[in-house]
C-alpha cells in the first residue's frame, strides 16, 4: 500500500448512537474549510475526547462514500481499518528524529494486530505538521468548545410508537426517526409525501386495513374505464403494513428534492421531524428547511453488518416480526375460512345426497364404503383422463387410469346371463408358491405335460366368483351412461355376503337359491325378464366339470388374472409377477382373456330389458388389464400386449 496522505488535525468533533465523526484536512485540501469526515464506531478503543486540535491521524483500510454529495471516510471491519493517533505535542519537527513515538493506535476489533506508522509515513506527517499555518486550524479554546457542544447534542431519536404532537406551534415537537419509505406522493404545491413506518403502531395513527386494501383490489377498474389510471390505482393500493403502523410525513424545499430521489421500500433517517396532529385527527409528520441542510438521509441495509446503524438493524427485526405474526394470522384466518366451507361443502352435498335419494328412491338394501366422497356420474367416469409422456414430454390420452368413483346406479345387465354360471373353475398348480412363478407364462397343460401322473397330482380343481353387471346412471335417461362392471371372486363375497364360498352351482342348487335370493335385493325381478327370453336349456347337457370344461377354463382364466380390486397396490402383473403399483402406470395385469372379461371388453350394446329396479349406491374402481394383441400399433402395453380399460365393483355389500 503506498503510504497515505497525512490526515493532520481535528477541526470538530460530534458524536450520536453510539458513532463519532471528526474531520480531517491536510495540505492536499488546504483551501476547503470544511475539511473531509471521518465516521467511527463507539467499538474503537478511544474516545472523542481523547483528540484535541492539531493531533496527527494516520488511517489504514478506511472506506470512502459518497453522503449528500460529499466525500466522507469510516472505519470497517472488512478489511479491517487501522486507526494510529500521535499527539501534537509529540510531532517530530524534523524527519531525523529516532526516538520511538507514543502512538495511540486502535482498530473496530480488538483481538486485530496492526503495525504502527513507518518511516516513510511519520517522514510525510513531519512535513504536513509544518505547513499547519496554511491550513484552517481552530485553536485549542474553539476546538474545546465545539468538542464539548457536539458532546452534548440532545439525542432527538425517538421510534414511532413514542412520538407525540405538541400542543401548541411554541411547543413543537421534533424527532429523528430510522425507519421504511412505504410509498411516496408528490403533491400539487412541490411538496412529497411520504408514507412512513418504523414498524412500530400508534394509536394516533391512520389504521389500514388488510380488509379494506381487498375491497379495493376487487373494486379495481383492471381496465382502466375509470377517472384513475391502472398504474395509479396501482400505487394507490396498499401493500402493508397493516395496522396503525404508518405515519404521513411532508417534506419541504429541499428535503422534498432528496424525498423524490428515494424509491418505495427504501430504509432512511429522518431528522428533526416536527409532529403535529392533521385535520382527520390522525398524527402527521412535517420536515421543513432548516438553514439549507438536507435532513432526509438513505440508509443502506447492502452493506458489512457492523456498519450498519444499530436502529436500523432494530427496524429490520421489527418489520420480520410483523410480517410472520401477520402471515401466521391471515393462515389461521385462512384455514378457518376452508374449515367453514369444507363444513359448509360437507353439508350441502349430504343434503343434495339426501334430496338424490329421495327423489331417485334408492335401494336401501345395498350399501357402499367411503360415504364421505362425491356421488359422480356414469358419464363424467367413462371420460378418459391425458398423461404427460416424461420422455417425449407429450400430452397422450391415458388408455386407463387407477381410480375409484361413488355413483347411483341401477342393474340393467348381468353376463353371464344364467347365474348358474356366475362361478368358474381353474387348476391351481403346486408352481404357484414359487415367487418367480408367473401362472400366464404357461398353461396348466403344458405344465403338466411329460410329468404324468405327477402333474396330475401336483394340481387341484378351485371355483371362484367371476361375473359381471352392466349398469347405467340413476339420472340416465332412454338407456344412456352405461358401465359394464366386473365383480372377481373377493369382490363377489363382499357383495353377496354369502356363507358359502363358490362351487359349481350346476350340482349345488341350494347355493344357486341363496344366491338369488340376495341378487333379488340387488335388481328386483331383474333375473325373471332377463330368463324369460333365454333359449330353454338342453337338460340333458352334463354340468361343466368335465376335462374339456376346465382345459378350457384353464386356458383362458388362471390365477392371479384378475387381481382384488380393493387392493390395488399389490395388484400382480402376471407377465413379470411383480405388484403392479411398483411400475409404469400401475395397473392390473393380465395376459389372456376369460369370457367374462372378453365379454365386457367387447360388448358396449344396450339391453333389451327395460329397468323396473331401484338404483343403488355403488362403488367403482377403474383399473387396467393386459390382453394379447396382434395389431402392433395397438399394443400399447409392448410385447404383444395391449391395455384394456375395466370397470369394477368394490366395496358394496348386499346385507344377509
Amino acid at each position: 500500500m503506498e503510504p497515505p496522505k497525512g490526515f493532520m488535525t481535528v477541526e470538530k468533533a460530534l458524536s450520536a448512537n453510539a458513532k463519532s465523526t471528526i474531520v480531517l484536512t491536510d495540505p492536499s485540501i488546504k483551501d476547503n474549510e470544511y475539511g473531509i469526515k471521518l465516521s467511527f464506531f463507539s467499538k474503537m478503543e478511544f474516545q472523542v475526547s481523547d483528540i484535541s486540535s492539531s493531533d496527527l491521524i494516520v488511517l489504514r483500510s478506511v472506506r470512502v462514500q459518497m453522503n449528500s454529495n460529499n466525500i466522507s471516510l469510516i472505519t470497517t471491519k472488512s478489511p479491517m481499518s487501522e486507526i494510529h493517533i500521535l499527539k501534537s505535542a509529540s510531532i517530530p519537527r524534523d524527519a531525523s528524529f529516532r526516538k520511538p513515538l507514543q502512538w495511540k493506535s486502535t482498530s473496530p476489533s480488538s483481538k486485530s494486530s496492526y503495525l504502527l506508522p513507518s518511516s516513510n509515513e511519520i517522514s510525510y506527517a513531519v512535513w504536513a505538521f509544518s505547513k499547519a499555518e496554511e491550513m484552517y486550524l481552530p485553536t485549542d479554546q474553539e476546538f474545546q468548545e465545539k468538542t464539548v457542544q457536539a458532546m452534548n447534542v440532545k439525542d432527538k431519536f425517538t421510534l414511532l410508537s413514542d412520538v407525540s404532537a405538541g400542543e401548541t406551534n411554541q411547543y413543537a415537537k421534533y424527532y429523528d426517526l430510522v425507519g421504511q419509505v412505504i410509498k411516496i406522493f408528490e403533491t400539487s404545491h412541490g411538496f412529497v409525501e411520504l408514507q412512513f413506518s418504523d414498524y412500530t403502531p400508534n394509536s394516533h395513527f391512520y389504521d389500514h386495513t388488510y380488509e379494506e386494501n381487498t375491497s379495493n383490489d376487487e373494486n379495481h377498474d383492471s381496465y382502466g374505464y375509470g377517472n384513475k389510471s391502472s398504474d395509479e390505482a396501482e400505487d394507490r393500493s396498499w401493500k402493508g403494513p397493516f395496522g396503525k403502523f404508518t405515519i404521513t410525513i411532508t417534506a419541504f424545499a429541499e428535503n422534498a428534492s432528496q424525498a423524490r430521489s428515494m424509491e418505495a421500500g427504501q430504509w432512511c433517517l429522518l431528522k428533526n421531524v416536527r409532529i403535529c396532529t392533521g385535520d382527520a385527527g390522525t398524527l402527521e409528520g412535517k420536515i421543513h428547511s432548516d438553514r439549507g441542510r438536507v435532513l432526509i438521509q438513505a440508509l443502506d441495509t447492502n452493506t458489512e453488518p457492523s456498519l450498519v446503524d444499530p436502529r436500523l438493524k432494530e427496524a429490520l427485526r421489527r418489520k420480520k416480526d410483523h410480517w410472520k405474526t401477520f402471515n401466521k394470522r391471515q393462515t389461521q384466518k385462512s384455514q378457518h375460512v376452508q374449515t367453514t366451507k369444507q363444513n359448509t361443502s360437507t353439508s350441502k352435498k349430504i343434503r343434495q345426497e339426501a334430496e338424490q335419494k329421495a327423489t331417485v328412491g334408492l335401494n336401501e338394501n345395498v350399501r357402499c364404503s367411503y360415504p364421505d366422497e362425491p356421488i359422480i356420474g356414469i358419464r363424467e367416469i367413462l371420460q378418459p383422463e391425458k398423461i404427460m409422456v416424461q420422455s417425449s414430454g407429450k400430452t397422450l390420452w391415458a388408455p386407463f387410469t387407477n381410480r375409484k368413483y361413488r355413483a347411483n346406479v341401477r342393474v340393467v345387465d348381468y353376463f353371464p346371463h344364467r347365474i348358474e354360471d356366475f362361478a368358474i373353475a381353474r387348476r391351481v398348480t403346486e408352481y404357484e408358491a414359487l415367487s418367480d412363478h408367473s401362472s400366464g407364462e404357461d398353461s396348466d397343460d403344458n405344465n403338466t405335460r411329460g410329468q404324468g401322473n405327477h402333474g396330475r397330482f401336483a394340481s387341484k380343481v378351485v371355483w371362484e366368483w367371476r361375473f359381471a353387471l352392466q349398469v347405467e346412471d340413476a339420472q340416465a335417461k332412454n338407456g344412456e351412461d352405461r358401465v359394464w362392471l366386473l365383480v372377481n371372486n373377493s369382490q363377489a363375497q363382499g357383495l353377496l355376503g354369502l356363507d358359502d364360498d363358490a362351487s359349481n352351482l350346476r350340482l349345488n342348487p341350494q347355493l344357486v337359491q341363496n344366491l338369488r335370493n340376495q341378487l333379488f335385493h340387488l335388481w328386483g325381478d331383474l333375473e325373471e325378464r332377463i330368463a324369460a327370453g333365454l333359449p330353454r336349456e338342453d337338460d340333458d347337457i352334463p354340468p361343466s366339470t368335465d376335462e374339456s370344461f376346465l382345459s378350457a377354463t384353464s386356458q383362458t382364466r388362471r390365477a392371479g388374472d384378475q387381481p382384488d380390486a380393493d387392493d390395488s397396490d399389490n395388484e400382480l402383473d402376471t407377465t413379470t409377477n411383480t405388484p403392479l403399483s411398483a411400475q409404469s402406470g400401475a395397473a392390473t395385469g393380465q395376459t389372456s382373456t376369460d369370457p367374462v372379461t372378453a365379454h365386457i371388453s367387447t360388448n358396449e350394446g344396450k339391453s333389451d330389458v327395460a329397468p323396473r329396479n331401484k338404483p343403488f349406491t355403488c362403488c367403482i374402481q377403474q383399473y387396467g388389464i393386459q390382453l394379447s394383441e396382434k395389431d402392433p400399433s395397438k399394443a400399447n402395453a409392448g410385447n404383444g400386449k395391449r391395455w384394456q380399460r375395466i370397470f369394477g365393483i368394490h366395496g358394496t355389500t348386499i346385507p344377509a
